[in-house]
């Protein structure tokens, strides 16, 4: 007896589930349109974000503390370090992992040192052009307690302007030079052999004439110096990546 009645009360339950509530329907016609609508946007987002951001988000490889990245930077001294020496790249830093945050930033310098997230750094060159170096045998030669002298010695610098005149001195930096010293005076690694402005070309009016006054009238042809791509091809470096 209890199946019996189980059965038709079964069938009635069925068929009043599948009865159709056009006010219902409505709604949920109109909210999965606006679900729809909202995962249009984001998809078109990720989109936008991709194409800004390959190289830091696809392509760029794994990065370790003390990478030497290179770019072409829209920024007067940079410009004018890249026409002078003649380099691939016109700017480049230094990359390290932010402890705070977790994230992978570039000390560099422009008007002054700064620090910047590695993906907005990338995002600021030219063309999106990178490069990438890395000391051979890193695991070795990039021993914690080498970081940790790198990491001082930018620390005692971090508020040094930049050097629009390329000298040699500690007053301010241009971008291969502080990459160069922080190196050098840090873990006694000489990236490169140092260069003088005999052998930089000074074909600008406006920065021979600026030139000239800083150094007397007279600019220095023993001046050391040293550009991005002296860092590049060093030999005590390996670049891992170039876009």
């Amino acid at each position: 007896m209890v199946v019996r009645f189980l059965i038709p009360l079964l069938f009635l339950i069925a068929a009043c589930s599948n009865e159709r509530d056009p006010q219902h329907e409505a709604d949920s016609a109109q909210q999965a349109g606006a679900a729809l609508l909202e995962s249009l946007k984001e998809n078109d987002s990720m989109k936008n974000l991709r194409s800004e951001d390959t190289i830091h988000m696809i392509t760029l490889p794994t990065v370790f503390d003390g990478d030497i990245v290179f770019q072409n930077l829209n920024h007067p001294i940079a410009k004018s370090l890249g026409a002078m020496s003649g380099s691939k790249y016109n700017h480049c830093g230094m990359i390290f992992l932010r402890a705070k945050d977790g994230m992978y930033v570039v000390i560099d310098v422009t008007d002054s040192v700064r620090i910047t997230p590695l993906r907005e750094w990338v995002a600021a060159g030219e063309g999106k052009q990178v490069a990438l170096a890395r000391f051979k045998n890193h695991n070795v030669e990039m021993n914690a307690r080498r970081l940790e002298k790198l990491k001082k010695a930018l620390k005692e610098i971090r508020r040094k302007p930049g050097d629009p005149y390329y000298s040699w001195g500690d007053q301010g930096f241009y971008s291969s030079e502080l990459v160069y010293k922080v190196y050098q005076g840090s873990i006694n690694a000489e990236l490169s052999e140092r260069r003088t402005f005999a052998q930089w070309k000074f074909e600008s009016d406006s920065l021979t004439n600026a030139l000239k006054k800083v150094y007397n009238g007279t600019i220095p042809a023993t001046e050391q110096c040293v550009s991005p791509d002296d860092l590049r091809n060093s030999a005590k470096l390996e670049v891992v990546y170039e876009r």
